[in-house]
């Protein structure tokens, strides 16, 4: 007696749900205001679905629809979708990229790539160069460069350093720091160290004449600065000798500094640069003539106008000046105020190089500063100097990418790099200003991926940075500084892999804090947000940041600053990372003002796409709760989304977040007869063929057929009619890489299949046995993935078309061996034993090749026969080993030799409440038995 083949069966079992809870959204790698969160996105939560209100599916392990995946343990396995992700949380600093990437598909995805976004300045210049109109006065984005601080407030001397006599010191205290830069003296650090004429004020070695002789000659010309002259520039450069020259060079100082760019010009044009080259060379090893040249270079290099026309300091004698420079600093290293000379030069000439001026970035500026600032690591001057200079070449100059290269790799050596940032900011902690410009230059620094890994190298950077914020949070003039230190913590938390080091309640109660004490300045409102993104990702961090109530604080914020897109942007992305893997977070947001927004957000026209793709991905991480499902159904939320695929077709992101927000609104049964009329279905597969080389589209795509399929009350001849079993199959084709993709699309196809012979037809007329067959090669390890390719090949082979071209594909060797290698999955050894039984009572030729599974089917049944989620695989072996004895003597005669009586008795003996198993047990036995 043979036993039935398996089309029908009288056991129902509930149809799980098919759920997706949003994970994290890329986060943005902020350069100098940069900050971005790269998070890797993945499949969230997969809610089972509740037993008193599913509809019961007959489930034939053969020819049913198959389970879907229950919850537990699939919330946080990631989706291989590499680059191609949707773009939620660019955390904050992708921002141009992202708008750009929207228009031009070419460009790389910001989801796993290093993305920095502009900060202020690089904005405003950004824009100055593409003709875009001047706001900087009207607006004060670039507010963060004019700092307001009390050491900022000194006068400064109008007769000294502008000959315009119109301009005031308060006008000039001002102006942008940018200018202050160009100017050489950004605070009254410098006036200290030089004076306001430049000249060094610091006890001096003097070795070329006693010290009274020394000052006397000093003393020259400067006892009445008002009666220097251009005209004193001729004299003194005729009469330059040997035994005058430091004397000299200071005089010149005082004159170019006196008079300004006039001074500048008559030097020049008389060959005093060249001569000052020329005595740095010959004059090397004289500390006096040194530090007087370096005196004389620093007069000719600031500037109080700030123009580009006064920028003498150019051509072949500069690019000479500068070399013999650098070899004075590492000539005279020990020699604190020649390098103290040297740095404040170097920060001058990196400010202003976009103009053409050399700054020695090819012949290692950035090297002789960090060498300086690591020999007099004592000295809080030339610290806050030092920073000044690497802040300068690192963000304000022509060759600031290169500088940050040069940066990175003087420290792996073992010599100071990096890591003489820290150092500094050690040194100054009760300077605001340096240690906000140490924040910035670390902000810039961390936006590259290389540089912020040898930062997190241990964690003192990120625990100074920290230290900064909880010194200067309370007080008003720190807004920029903690601007520039959320930055840097964004960047760095992106690439540390130590979460213990940004576990940190107060850093978050801070960050908590800044949302009411800065309310009003929008561009640490930016900043924060995207540091909140970055925390979210740890899960510790999410429960604590949660029970602060952030979520609230961030959309007051936002609908604050609604007018502001950049704030907006950020905003939403943190609130995806806080929804994500935190269900009182989503709560919060799920209510129904809320979820009201998200829609109209989505239906406007006027958004840019980067707000559509985020509410669209935040709304579809809220419907992950069946509450917030049903909400946005009494607010036509399929409707909403449905216009969103299809007004944007070539907009990948936007396809991703649709798609993903459908996926969890199905997941609950809402709206899934809606879906299946056949308009309404064509627009669902339309959006699948215009996205077919996503894979997050069409793995999620795949999953809205199946919730469609299992949860609607209509059978879902619609969706077969508008094409849906060929697109499916097209996806698994096309990714055939992801094993996600193909779970799901088994699944999907499993369902639409489900007891009609037609659609199994059209389903082997594709092509997709071969699809099927090379999944369980593609991925051997995978479980899902080959439950659901077992599951589906049992359910088509009952055709004998289909079974003979599963034999042909290899198919039967290929689950025997999927099986062998996994033979700890009892539902995978479940379906794969049903799809060999119907192999075999399909077509008897096929029971030679099955054979090879009987060790393994008796093996299995042995070590599981007290296994109590083994019946299910206990009932289908019994059947199966029946199948094979009826069909083949061969096969019979194995099953003996391997004592099978014995193993099908257990079997028997140890199932008695399952009329089922006993039924196969018995037949199996019979079988064997006879003669």
């Amino acid at each position: 007696q043979r036993p039935p083949k398996r089309y029908n069966s009288h056991h129902e079992v509930m149809m799980d749900q098919i759920g997706m809870d949003i994970q994290d959204r890329p986060q943005s790698a902020r350069a100098n205001n940069v900050s971005i969160i790269k998070q890797n996105r993945g499949r969230g939560n997969h809610s089972s679905h509740s037993p008193n209100s599913s509809k019961k599916i007959s489930f034939i392990l053969s020819s049913n629809s198959p389970t879907t995946p229950s919850k537990h343990g699939k919330n946080e396995r990631p989706i291989k979708n590499s680059q191609e992700d949707i773009m939620f949380l660019p955390p904050p600093y992708l921002k141009d990229k992202r708008k750009q990437s929207h228009h031009n598909e070419e460009q790389p995805e910001t989801d796993l790539t290093w993305e920095p976004r502009k900060s202020s300045q690089q904005q405003y210049e950004f824009q100055k160069e593409q003709g875009v109109k001047d706001t900087f006065e009207e607006t004060q984005d670039y507010k963060e460069y004019a700092y307001v601080h009390d050491s900022l407030k000194e006068t400064i001397r109008q007769d000294e350093w502008s000959d315009d006599k119109n301009i005031s010191s308060e006008e000039i205290i001002k102006t942008s720091f940018v200018s202050r830069s160009r100017r050489g003296l950004p605070d009254d650090d410098c006036t200290e160290s030089f004076g306001m004429n430049g000249r060094a004020k610091n006890d001096q070695i003097i070795t070329s004449q006693s010290d009274q002789e020394h000052n006397q000659q000093c003393s020259i010309g400067r006892q009445n600065p008002s009666l220097l002259t251009v005209n004193d520039i001729d004299e003194i450069i005729t009469t330059l000798d040997h035994s005058n020259r430091d004397r000299s060079f200071r005089t010149l100082a005082e004159v170019v500094m006196e008079v300004g760019k006039n001074a500048k010009s008559r030097l020049k044009n008389n060959g005093g640069i060249q001569i000052l080259v020329e005595s740095m060379w010959s004059d090397m090893g004289d500390v006096a003539v040194m530090e007087a040249a370096c005196e004389l270079l620093f007069a000719l290099v600031v500037s109080s106008e700030c123009a580009p026309e006064s920028d003498i300091f150019v051509g072949d004698s500069a690019e000479s000046a500068i070399d013999a420079l650098l070899i004075t600093m590492q000539t005279h290293l020990n020699w604190e105020p020649i390098q103290q000379l040297g740095c404040s030069i170097l920060y001058c000439l990196a400010s202003a190089s976009k103009t053409g001026v050399p700054d020695g970035t090819l012949s290692g500026a950035v090297l002789m500063v960090v060498n300086a600032m690591a020999t007099h690591g004592h000295s809080m001057k030339l610290q806050k100097l030092g920073i000044r200079a690497l802040y300068s070449q690192c963000m304000l100059s022509k060759h600031a990418e290169s500088n940050k290269k040069t940066l990175e790799t003087c420290g792996q050596d073992g010599d100071a790099g990096v890591s003489i940032i820290r150092q500094a900011m050690e040194t100054f902690q009760s300077d605001i200003v340096s240690v906000e410009l140490a924040a910035r230059l670390y902000w810039n620094l961390a936006s590259n991926e290389d540089i912020a890994n040898q930062l997190m190298e241990s964690p003192y950077v990120a625990n100074e940075i920290v230290g900064a914020v909880n010194r200067y949070h309370d007080r008003p003039e720190a807004v920029t500084l903690i601007e520039a230190a959320y930055g840097a913590l964004a960047n760095l938390a992106r690439v540390c892999d130590d979460r213990r080091v940004f576990q940190d309640t107060l850093l978050m109660t801070k960050v908590s804090q800044t949302f009411e004490a800065f309310q009003h300045d929008e561009a640490v409102c930016i900043e924060t947000c995207t540091l909140v993104g970055v925390l979210a990702a740890d899960p510790k961090n999410l429960e604590y940041l949660a029970s602060l109530g952030i979520v609230n604080a961030i959309s007051e914020v936002m609908h604050r600053h609604d007018h502001n897109q950049s704030l907006r942007e950020e905003a939403l992305c943190a609130l995806v990372c806080l929804a994500r893997g935190s269900e009182q977070n989503k709560l919060v947001l799920s209510s129904s003002s809320n979820i009201r927004w998200l829609i109209g957000l989505i239906r406007s026209a006027s958004e840019p796409l980067i707000i559509l793709e985020m509410a669209c991905t935040l709304l579809g991480s809220v419907c992950f709760l069946k509450e917030a499902s049903q909400t946005a159904a009494k607010h036509d939320v399929l409707d909403a989304i449905l216009v969103l695929l299809n007004s944007n077709p070539n907009e990948r992101k936007i396809q991703d977040a649709s798609f993903m927000a459908l996926r969890n609104i199905t997941n609950h049964s809402v709206g899934v007869d809606l879906l299946l009329e056949f308009n309404v279905s064509k627009m669902v597969l339309d959006a699948m063929i215009a996205s077919s080389e996503s894979v997050v589209a069409q793995l999620n795509a795949c999953c809205v057929l199946w919730n469609i399929c299992a949860r609607a009350k209509k059978d879902p001849s619609t969706l077969v009619d508008a094409g849906a079993i060929i697109q499916v199959v097209r996806a698994m084709q096309t990714h055939m890489e992801s094993g996600e993709v193909l779970e799901m699309a088994c699944g999907a196809l499993w369902c639409l299949i489900d007891q009609s012979n037609s659609r199994k037809e059209e389903l082997f007329n594709c092509g997709a046995i071969d699809a099927i067959t090379c999944s369980l090669v593609m991925h051997p390890k995978e479980l899902p993935t080959l439950e659901k390719a077992c599951g589906l090949l049992a359910n088509i082979c009952t055709s004998p078309r289909a079974a003979e071209a599963i034999a042909e594909s290899q198919g039967i060797s290929m689950m025997v061996e999927a099986m062998t290698n996994n033979s700890s999955s009892m539902k995978l050894l479940e379906l794969g034993v049903l799809a060999l039984r119907n192999l075999v009572l399909t077509n008897h030729d096929f029971a030679s090749e099955a054979s090879n599974s009987i060790s393994m089917i008796i093996k299995c049944m042995k070590e599981n026969q007290e296994n109590p989620d083994a019946v299910g695989f206990q009932r289908e072996a019994c059947n199966a080993l029946w199948a094979l004895a009826a069909q083949s003597e061969e096969c019979k005669s194995k099953i003996l030799a391997l004592d099978g009586v014995t193993v099908l008795m257990g079997a028997l003996e140890l199932n008695t409440s399952y009329d089922d198993v006993q039924d196969a047990a018995r037949g199996a036995i019979n079988q064997l038995t006879l003669s």
